[in-house]
């Protein structure tokens, strides 16, 4: 069994036999001359430290590149053990048998560990808060300072990653809310950048349909309303304690239900929003 992955410096695609607990295999179409003709387009500037670039699903189905999910996530611990048999299949001329992978029972020993992986072309928003006195705010919610302040290393890390899992879910869930579309429509994930950004990382936000909907391009032009959204999703009808169906959890993100805490987020949202849309909005290469 074979997954796709992406080389990491997305230059080219290349066949690899064998990397770590999965194979890969990567298609050669992909070349450098791609991503000279089709550029990612550059980012712009919203309000005091909002960048932002949107990109079809059409560039990057020209580009060659690709969304991807995995079930588990190949940082899981936790693979999907299964080992190679060969069976016969009754509806096939006698004795003619196949190859396949099965479930292992308790005596298996030539157990192997696979990541499954679904590709598709989507539209995308990739969202960067600028490392400025502005951007810092989002961090300024007194329970995730008086975590990441007092905590030893692993939890002030853990409050990281809490506090951008929730403010990615709360981008999402308000996206949602706002273009009155089903949650499931939108998904997010991250991406490391060399920009000094306030998260620490880039988020990306994309529709989950294949070929894309739209969604990420109509919040791309209300970008001051979904996060007012965002903001709003935080504050939860119910006042629960870190976060509730009737804000930020579902039964498809459930996975990440222990990474969610609103409070982490609600308060340095509303300092961010009041303070990041005083400045005139414009549009430019950041």
């Amino acid at each position: 069994m074979a997954t796709l992955l992406l080389h990491e410096t997305c230059s080219e695609y290349r066949t690899l036999e064998s990397v770590g607990i999965c194979s890969v295999i990567l298609p050669d179409e992909f070349t450098q001359g791609a991503l000279k003709a089709y550029p990612p387009p550059p980012m712009a500037s919203f309000g005091a430290c909002i960048r932002a670039a949107r990109q079809s699903s059409f560039h990057i189905q020209k580009t060659g590149a690709r969304m991807r999910t995995f079930s588990p996530r190949p940082d899981n611990q936790r693979p999907l053990e299964l080992a190679r048999a060969v069976k016969r299949d009754v509806s096939l001329p006698p004795r003619q048998t196949f190859n396949c992978l099965v479930l292992p029972d308790n005596n298996a020993t030539n157990i192997e560990k696979f990541y499954l992986m679904h590709e598709f072309t989507t539209d995308i928003l990739r969202l960067q808060i600028a490392k400025n006195e502005v951007g810092e705010t989002i961090r300024s919610s007194e329970p995730f300072r008086r975590v990441h302040e007092k905590g030893d290393l692993y939890e002030r890390r853990r409050a990281s990653s809490i506090l951008n899992t929730t403010f990615a879910q709360a981008m999402c869930s308000g996206g949602a809310r706002l273009l009155q579309i089903d949650p499931n429509e939108l998904a997010f994930t991250f991406r490391h950048t060399s920009e000094p950004t306030a998260l620490g990382m880039e988020l990306i936000v994309f529709d989950t349909a294949p070929g894309g909907a739209g969604y990420c391009d109509q919040l791309y032009d209300d970008l001051h309303m979904w996060f007012k959204e965002a903001e709003r999703v935080l504050q939860c009808e119910l006042n629960c304690g870190d976060s509730c169906c009737s804000c930020l959890r579902s039964y498809e993100n459930q996975a990440i239900h222990s990474s969610l805490d609103r409070t982490f987020v609600l308060d340095g949202l509303r300092k961010f929003n009041e303070q990041n849309w005083n400045y005139r909005e414009a549009v430019g290469v950041a």
